[in-house]
């Protein structure tokens, strides 16, 4: 069985559990002054509001570039689909803002967990509806075109939420133990984003997929060590495109 897979079994077993278990445990690379996505260089917008447009525009890129996914075959064909990777990352997403900018959101917070579950629980026909649903709420949302979410622009937003999490939450011993932190599931889309969840270089930028990688595997056994680590490379990748 490809790594990816397995990774992929037991980062979701894991995810999935975090608002009750221990698992909340992530981290972030230590203070940089060289911003990676910097929204004032990049124009990437990853506050409380920016991620609201960027799961619509992610949705919609899903639902054009690959359409919605309706069989879990869509999920298992590793760097071959960036599909499954995009649809983990738009719920992840979504459960980053539950509390905040999706507070009064009720449909689409219900969307992101129904898609996770769907994809924990291989159900191809929950992924699908929320995903529907998704798109559906996201249809008076603002400002959607302008943000970029090609395979390339997930780079980049890959980059800036990594520097959100500096910014905003800073180490992890200092959020690690907050019961549903909105940085546990910043972190994992930033690792989903660069490729990691299925294994794919994206653009030919190894450096980001590695630190990606190892982020995803760092969260995947809350190691903070790792992730430490993992975010510090991702800085320093990002810092080369």
């Amino acid at each position: 069985m490809k790594r990816w897979f397995k990774n992929f079994k037991h980062t979701l077993s894991k995810t999935l559990v975090l608002p009750a278990a221990l698992f909340l445990a992530a981290g972030l690379f230590a203070s940089c002054s060289t911003l990676i996505g910097d929204t004032s260089k990049t124009g990437v917008d990853v506050s409380d509001n920016g991620q609201h447009v960027y799961i619509c525009a992610l949705s919609k890129h899903i639902e054009e570039a690959h359409g919605v996914p309706n069989s879990i075959e869509d999920f298992s064909n590793g760097d071959e689909n960036p599909v499954g990777r995009e649809t983990w990352s738009l719920g992840t997403l979504i459960l980053a803002g539950q509390h905040e900018a999706l507070a009064d959101d009720d449909e689409l917070v219900a969307a992101g967990k129904q898609i996770l579950d769907g994809i924990s629980n291989f159900h191809d026909e929950a992924i699908s509806s929320g995903l529907e649903q998704v798109i559906k709420s996201c249809n008076n949302v603002a400002g959607v075109r302008a943000a970029d979410p090609s395979h390339e622009g997930q780079l980049d937003y890959a980059c800036a939420l990594g520097q959100r999490i500096d910014d905003e939450y800073g180490p992890a011993e200092t959020w690690v133990e907050i019961e549903e932190s909105p940085t546990w599931y910043e972190a994992f889309s930033a690792a989903a984003l660069t490729g990691a969840w299925n294994n794919e270089i994206i653009d030919g930028q190894t450096e980001i997929f590695e630190a990606g990688d190892e982020l995803l595997a760092g969260l995947s056994v809350a190691n903070t060590d790792t992730i430490d680590d993992a975010l510090e490379a991702l800085h320093a990748a990002c810092n080369e495109i």
